[in-house]
């Protein structure tokens, strides 16, 4: 049995936003990252990295091999990407290269141990500030795409 989210926890949601998309461009680079996630699910974008030899069924993968392409590759995959101020543009790709970790696939609980390996690996942990950042978004993408199952409100919001 599903229970409605609570006034209290949609406030404590709004809270989390506030404090961790603090400044416009934090904001923006939040945005951008939601939007860029499912990148992968476009064929036009799949077909300019294809051209570019990236060739990635998974979306997070996808992304992963687009932000870390050189400059030139991610400016023919997102083109917008490049029109993003500076500050914007390092944000997105500091936030991806510190919590290297598909978040879909940690809750859904696919990949076992593996799918933390490298984070894991990495020489120096995440700070907390990009993981909830990271987490941020990916509350979003999930709200987002239940509202599409379910237009009477977010089967994953609940209590």
């Amino acid at each position: 049995m599903l229970f409605r989210s609570t006034k209290q926890s949609f406030k404590e949601i709004h809270d989390f936003i506030k404090n961790y998309a603090n400044t416009p461009d934090a904001f923006k680079a939040i945005e951008a990252s939601l939007v860029y996630s499912d990148l992968a699910k476009t064929p036009k974008a799949k077909k300019y990295a294809k051209e570019h030899g990236i060739m990635k069924s998974d979306h997070d993968d996808f992304m992963e091999t687009v932000y870390s392409a050189p400059v030139e590759v991610r400016a023919k995959v997102i083109p917008s990407f490049e029109k993003l101020n500076k500050n914007v543009q390092q944000h997105v790709l500091d936030l991806h290269l510190a919590v290297p970790l598909h978040w879909g696939h940690a809750l859904h609980l696919e990949g076992g141990k593996a799918m933390f390996s490298r984070l894991i690996a990495r020489r120096n942990p995440p700070t907390t500030h990009h993981v909830k950042q990271a987490f941020l978004i990916q509350v979003c993408d999930v709200a987002a795409s239940q509202a599409h199952v379910n237009l009477q409100g977010s089967i994953a919001f609940n209590e």
